[in-house]
Parts: C-alpha cells; sequence; structure tokens
C-alpha cells in the first residue's frame, strides 16, 4: 500500500521536501562561509582626519653605543647578579619599575632573573630596531659556570632626560651548556599543535558539511521515489493474487439474428 495514495499529493510533498532542503543548504552555506565582498561598515564624522605618522628608525651611532654599553656594564653585575639591587633602581625607567620602591628593589624584589655572566663588560648586543628615543636590542650572556648554558635577553631601552634607560628586559632564550652536568636530561615537553592546524581542521569540517547537505538534495529525492516505487510494486503484487478471472460475457439471443433459429421456425410452418 502506498504511503500517500494520491499521486498529485506525493508531487507536492516532493517539490516541498526539494525546496526546504535547498532552502537549508543556502542558510549553512551563508552563515559558515565568511563574506569576501569586501563590505564593511564605514562611519562618517566631520572631525578632521587623524594622519598616521611612521616614525623613521635612525642608525646606532658610535655614541649612542657607547652609552649603551656603558648601561648594561653597570646594570647587570647590579641588578642580574645582585650586586646592587638598589643602584639598579636609578637605571631603569618608572615602567619597568612598577610602582616599586628603592627599598624593595635594595631587598632583592626586582623583576629580573637571577644570573652570573661570564666577564666585567657586556658589549655583546644586536640591534632590532633603532628610533630617535628608543631601542630594541638582543643582549647575549656567557654563563661564568660552564655547567650552565648561555642567555638570550631581550631588553627594550628609552631615552628620557638625556639618559638611555632599561625600560624592560626578559629572557628570550636560554641554551645548552657546553658541558653536560653528568645527569640524563628530561625528555622534552610535546609542543603544543600550531594553530594553523586547528584552522584546517575547522575548514576543511566546514566543506565536509557543505558537500553533505548538497548531496541531500539528490538522496532525499531519490529516497522519495525509491520508497514510492518499492510501496507501488508490492501493491501490485498483492492486486494480482487476490484478482479471480471473470466468467466471459454470454451474447443475447435474437431469432432475427441466429441463422439455426431461423430454419427451425420455416421447417416447423411447412409441416
Amino acid at each position: 500500500m502506498l504511503l500517500v495514495e494520491s499521486p498529485r499529493l506525493r508531487r507536492r510533498l516532493l517539490r516541498l521536501a526539494v525546496v526546504a532542503i535547498v532552502c537549508l543548504v543556502a542558510v549553512l552555506v551563508t552563515i559558515l562561509i565568511p563574506s569576501t565582498n569586501g563590505n564593511q561598515k564605514s562611519t562618517f564624522s566631520n572631525e578632521p582626519v587623524q594622519r598616521v605618522v611612521s616614525e623613521r628608525q635612525v642608525p646606532v651611532t658610535p655614541a649612542r653605543r657607547a652609552q649603551v654599553n656603558k648601561l648594561f656594564d653597570a646594570f647587570v653585575p647590579a641588578a642580574v647578579e645582585r650586586h646592587d639591587p638598589g643602584a639598579a633602581y636609578d637605571l631603569v625607567t618608572p615602567t619597568f619599575r612598577g610602582g616599586a620602591s628603592r627599598a624593595a628593589w635594595r631587598n632583592g624584589n626586582l623583576p629580573v632573573s637571577f644570573y652570573q655572566p661570564r666577564g666585567h663588560t657586556f658589549h655583546g648586543w644586536t640591534v632590532d630596531t633603532s628610533y630617535r628615543t628608543s631601542m630594541s636590542v638582543q643582549l647575549y650572556l656567557q654563563p661564568r659556570n660552564p655547567r650552565v648554558g648561555p642567555v638570550d635577553y631581550s631588553v627594550d631601552l628609552r631615552r628620557l632626560r638625556g639618559r638611555w634607560l632599561i625600560d624592560s628586559l626578559y629572557q628570550r632564550a636560554t641554551y645548552a651548556p657546553a658541558v653536560s652536568a653528568g645527569r640524563p636530561k628530561a625528555p622534552p615537553k610535546a609542543a603544543a599543535p600550531p594553530a594553523t592546524l586547528f584552522r584546517q581542521a575547522k575548514g576543511g569540517l566546514m566543506w565536509i558539511l557543505i558537500l553533505a547537505f548538497f548531496s541531500l538534495i539528490v538522496a532525499v529525492p531519490l529516497g522519495f521515489f525509491t520508497v514510492q516505487w518499492l510501496s507501488a510494486r508490492r501493491g501490485r503484487r498483492q492486486l494480482a493474487a487476490e484478482w479471480e478471472p471473470l466468467p466471459p460475457l454470454l451474447r443475447p439471443e435474437s431469432d432475427s439474428t441466429t441463422p439455426e433459429r431461423a430454419n427451425e421456425k420455416e421447417a416447423g410452418q411447412r409441416r
């Protein structure tokens, strides 16, 4: 027996199903695929146009390099080696102090990691950026103890009131020591998966969903027709099994049209 007996109603239901699937796929594609038409909301104002002027870099002169060398020669022993943290308080900017007092620095409460470098002069630094009143450099320190590895510091410098001061300092990298300490090293920690893998997986999942919904446009009508065809075939088989042949129809007898009857009647009259 058919799911829907009326052929017209079946066609209407099929059309409604196809239209609903197409609308659903269009909505999902609009949501999942980002817009690339470049249309963005514009904001207009009567205020003067703000012009952004990028600062140009300047070369490091010998006088500037000598001042930075003198700064590192004083700061590394005082702050990094903790020989005189109170004296290092005057070699940094207020931003680097972070509101801490001189007494706190004198007691060793300063945002600088402890390290014992080799030598008394620390001129092994390279320039990342150099502007008129600011600089970013890398300071490379060799260890005093050969069982300790070298350290690479990232340092931001700022010129305030005619003096170069340290604005920030943190370890960029640490290296393996030249001499092994004689103990087995711990296995390195597994690195976290990069964010690009997550974006690629997300993009692949989006395309899989799009292809799946597009395949529904073909799968749903095909499945609907298959179910209807199987139901109609089953119904025809049931009707064929229940059908009984009807007896043959009898033709009406007429004296005027039947030759045998006419001959018998004529013979009777002669007698």
